[in-house]
């Protein structure tokens, strides 16, 4: 991974790319190299951080007694 981003910041660059490549009528193939190495960075950063966050979770309820 290039560049550690926010959760939030890669959920936008995620949907900045989307909308390029939904309104665009035709797609520059020279940029769509670059938006889809992108869109898979913050996809895989996005995918590191849910991870994070529900193991966190499911430490902290872990001793809650949720049997």
């Amino acid at each position: 991974m290039s560049d550690v981003k926010t959760y939030k910041e890669n959920r936008q660059i995620l949907k900045d790319n989307l909308q390029v490549l939904q309104q665009s009528a035709e797609v520059d193939i020279d940029s769509l190299l670059g938006i889809v190495e992108a869109s898979v960075d913050a996809y895989k950063q996005c995918a590191t951080r849910i991870d994070a966050v529900e193991a966190a979770l499911g430490e902290a309820l872990k001793g809650l007694g949720n049997d």
